[in-house]
């Protein structure tokens, strides 16, 4: 594809548009993901509990001993059907959802500290943001009378007026 540039030189125009058009449909075309799995949290930590959802099929995670440890779904996510996992480790692990295997890249706090806090500090807020206090009926703000800011208004122009007229 270095070299398409002489097509148009020799009159080919159309075959190097064809070359261009076919290389970068294939490249700017998004590929399906086998992974059925997703998770609302766009970083794994090590220590941290992970989402994962859209468990169709039986889940569990490997150790390094090869080992493996079977991932419950949690009934109260109903058709999302999320399953919690902690990872210890940092690296990649490996899941096998059914018959298929899934790779995730877990994250270590230590090795990217600016990385984790800014994570939490997103978390915290968006958490904030999304929870309703409990005592947010008393916090409603209510107009009061409007009457004694007028009184007030119409004394302080009135002495304003007679110190003025008085000189």
């Amino acid at each position: 594809m270095t070299d398409s540039w002489r097509w148009v030189l020799a009159g080919r125009d159309d075959r190097h548009g064809e070359l261009w058009s076919s290389g970068g449909a294939t490249r700017a075309r998004a590929q399906g993901s086998a992974d059925a799995l997703w998770s609302p949290q766009p970083i794994s930590w090590a220590g941290e509990r992970q989402t994962l959802c859209g468990v169709q099929a039986p889940l569990q995670v490997f150790n390094e001993g090869g080992d493996g440890v079977p991932l419950v779904v949690d009934g109260a996510t109903s058709t999302l059907r999320c399953a919690g996992w902690w990872p210890r480790d940092a690296g990649w692990q490996r899941l096998q959802h059914g018959d298929s295997i899934v790779w995730r890249y877990v994250f270590d706090p230590r090795a990217a500290t600016a990385l984790h806090r800014q994570a939490m500090i997103d978390a915290t807020t968006q958490a904030l943001v999304s929870s309703t206090p409990a005592n947010a009926s008393v916090m409603q703000p209510v107009p009061g009378s409007r009457w004694p800011w007028w009184l007030a208004f119409v004394l302080c122009a009135s002495l304003l007026w007679w110190l003025e007229r008085r000189r």
